[in-house]
């Protein structure tokens, strides 16, 4: 066809002249050629078009898709939030309607609580209940450094009372029970201890795990009624028994409740919780100078000697305790308190603050008390001592500065 065309275009050009077909030739090629690439080109320009169209319509339905799941998970979204508003509306209701048992059992409080069922178990660190870790109990102390305690029980208190013959009503022996530790040092003689009351009535009837302290950390959060005033009177009593010499001490540790009021029959219940660790005791632990171990009330100024000879000899005259007698008498404050009538405004008498150290043949003791004097027209009386603590703070006498 080629041919056809070049014959056609010689016969319209007329008659022949050399070199001039060539050239006709060659442009017809060349002119062929741009056709073939403008085509090529176009081609390739409608198949761009093409799958740029056909990205567009893809990223179109891929938009679309992506709306239509997000839309769909705001509405999840929406519900669930809907259901929560729902679920703490229901509960604000019910907390109008009617409030929580305070006395509620705790019951097992968790899976360590499951495996040491009737345990005492030891840490160098106060956990709450929520925190306690199985790699951080401990089978070992050293006298002087913090140790604490946490008991998991079968049951709570009162109810153990009752599993002890308690008759009396479930409230009325959680308000007035007590725990008590007993402590075995080597085997030998336990030393009986108790706590001071420090837990309430609610939590008696709702505690079946609590925790103490031997020696506990200045910052600390459990409080210093949990076992620490205990543990230096057992210290005192052990260490006065010879049983503390220094080295390594296995001491089994027992705890139970009791309950002893007045008018009503003594019941001590079974063991709640035991266990056992050993203490390292170093030589020279037990001084005065150890504020872990020893109770002391920084001196006050300026020193007042003959009052504090008064207060001393008046307490030894009427203390009821044969045993552990008053030795020394240390100020509290240096500034007496003195109360007036309320209308007449006439002085009634003087208080000033005191502490009375007793020492005995099993330990010494602090305790605190206000020395009053009452007015008489123009001078005051003697004075006698009254009670500014319930109980006093147990100590080895080696606490004792005199």
């Amino acid at each position: 066809m080629l041919i056809s065309r070049l014959m056609l275009a010689l016969v319209l050009a007329g008659p022949f002249v050399y070199g001039q077909l060539p050239s006709i030739a060659e442009r017809a090629l060349k002119r062929q050629k741009q056709k073939e690439e403008n085509d090529a080109r176009h081609a390739a320009a409608v198949e761009k078009q093409k799958a740029n169209e056909e990205a567009r319509q893809k990223a179109r339905e891929e938009g679309i898709a992506a709306g239509q799941e997000r839309r769909a998970k705001a509405a999840e979204e929406n519900a669930d939030a809907a259901k929560l508003r729902d679920a703490a509306a229901a509960r604000r209701s019910a907390s109008r309607t009617s409030k929580p048992d305070p006395n509620a059992e705790q019951g097992v409080t968790g899976p360590l609580h499951e495996k040491y069922m009737k345990k005492v178990v030891f840490l160098k660190s106060d956990r709450v209940l929520e925190d306690v870790v199985e790699s951080e109990f401990t089978n070992e102390f050293t006298l002087g450094q913090p140790v604490y305690f946490r008991v998991y029980m079968e049951q709570t208190g009162p109810k153990a009372l009752v599993k002890a013959g308690a008759a009396n009503p479930l409230e009325e022996l959680a308000l007035g029970m007590l725990y008590s530790m007993r402590i075995t040092v080597d085997g030998k003689a336990p030393i009986e201890l108790k706590f001071t009351g420090f837990n309430s009535k609610s939590n008696n009837l709702s505690w079946t795990s609590w925790r103490g302290y031997f020696i506990k950390e200045p910052n600390a959060e459990v409080t210093s009624d949990q076992g620490g005033a205990i543990f230096r009177e057992f210290v005192a009593r052990a260490s006065h028994k010879g049983l503390l010499t220094p080295g390594k001490h296995s001491l089994k540790v027992e705890i139970y409740p009791s309950y002893d009021v007045r008018d009503r029959p003594k019941v001590v219940g079974e063991v709640v919780g035991s266990g056992e660790v050993t203490m390292n005791v170093p030589a020279g632990v037990i001084t005065a100078s150890n504020p872990d171990l020893c109770i002391s009330y920084k001196p006050v100024t300026p020193k007042d000697a003959a009052l504090e000879a008064q207060i001393l000899k008046t307490a030894q005259a009427v203390w009821p305790d044969k045993v552990n007698r008053p030795v020394y008498v240390q100020m509290a404050s240096p500034v007496w308190r003195i109360e007036r009538h309320p209308v007449s405004g006439i002085i009634l008498h003087r208080k000033i603050d005191t502490v009375v150290a007793t020492k005995g043949p099993e330990y010494c003791e602090f305790r605190g008390y206000h020395f009053q004097q009452v007015f008489e027209g123009n001078s005051y009386a003697p004075g006698t001592l009254l009670h500014a603590e319930r109980s006093g703070f147990f100590m080895p006498c080696a606490c004792l500065a005199k």
